[in-house]
């Protein structure tokens, strides 16, 4: 058994699992509490895939034929410290964990289910044979229910075109523009996040900035973010900290001094009394204008920065 728990523990904190207790002879693990990552419902499956990868290993060690069951299901949950004044426990508390305890039972030897929520998060990164509606104890409706068969081969051609786009940069040092396009759920999320960490392999620098239809809090849209990342404040900044990349950007022969007043209005600075009657007497194009002529100026001065000046490519 302590044998089992060692493949078990590694495998869900190899990838970004938290080993929640063991019952018995059973592993409870969280994937998203305490730390929460992109893609946890996939960590999920393939840390479960690799547990019964183990088994055959581990089998032929111990001379005997070990074989697991995973039951895998994802939602909300009250994520605290449980017990009593003189001891208490990080767990989690939903249907959820009830959800993946069931289908944990359900399943065969050899075999890992998934809930509905979670293959749909999965959908275009593991192979999923549906099993249809089933039954589920301490639930009022049947749940559908797939088992996780394996990694989905795929996307090759879609990082193929990305390492295409990056040697064409290096090559030129002109950038490109990539338009992913898709319905919700498809998985371009996380093929932005494969080319992010393909170019940054190749020593491209990246930026991103996040556009959400509820909107987002002050100074965090996306055009915003990327102004804060491309002058070093990726996580925000205090005000002062904001002002001093502003100096330092006019310094190093980014932008022009007269550019400035637009930069300001990018990093919610207050503009100075020098400044503020000119941006106030200023029409809303001559804004907007000024202030996109100040974001591709920052990006062509970090793009500078790089070696041999190459222009970076932007997803």
């Amino acid at each position: 058994m302590s044998r089992f728990f060692a493949v078990a523990d590694r495998a869900i904190e190899h990838y970004g699992g938290t080993v929640d207790k063991h019952m018995g002879d059973s592993v409870m693990a969280l994937f998203g509490a305490p730390v929460a990552h992109g893609d946890d419902p996939l960590r999920a499956v393939r840390a479960a895939l690799d547990i019964h990868g183990a088994m055959e290993a581990l089998s032929a060690e111990l001379g005997r034929e070990l074989r697991v069951h995973v039951g895998i299901a994802s939602g909300e949950v009250v994520a605290g410290g449980l017990g009593s004044a003189q001891r208490q426990e990080y767990t989690v508390l939903s249907d959820s964990v009830n959800l993946a305890s069931r289908l944990d039972g359900l399943a065969e030897a050899g075999q890992t289910l998934i809930a509905e929520a979670v293959r749909r998060a999965v959908l275009h990164d593991v192979d999923c044979e549906a099993l249809g509606e089933v039954a589920v104890k301490g639930l009022d409706r049947p749940v559908r229910a797939w088992r996780a068969r394996g990694p989905l081969v795929g996307r090759k051609s879609e990082l193929r075109q990305f390492a295409g786009v990056l040697e064409a940069c290096r090559e030129t040092g002109a950038g490109q523009a990539v338009v992913l396009r898709g319905e919700a759920g498809i998985g371009k999320t996380r093929l932005v996040e494969e080319f992010t960490a393909l170019a940054r392999a190749q020593d491209f620098s990246a930026h991103k900035g996040l556009v959400l239809d509820f909107g987002v809090g002050k100074g965090q849209d996306a055009v915003r973010s990327l102004v804060r990342s491309l002058v070093g404040l990726p996580g925000g900044g205090a005000k002062a900290a904001r002002a001093q990349a502003a100096e330092d950007a006019i310094a190093a022969g980014w932008l022009e001094p007269d550019q400035r007043v637009f930069l300001n209005d990018l990093l919610d600075l207050t503009q100075p009394i020098e400044l503020r009657g000119l941006y106030d007497a200023m029409d809303n194009e001559t804004r907007n204008r000024g202030k996109q002529d100040v974001v591709a100026a920052l990006i062509l001065g970090a793009s500078g920065g790089q070696a041999g000046g190459r222009a970076g490519a932007a997803p």
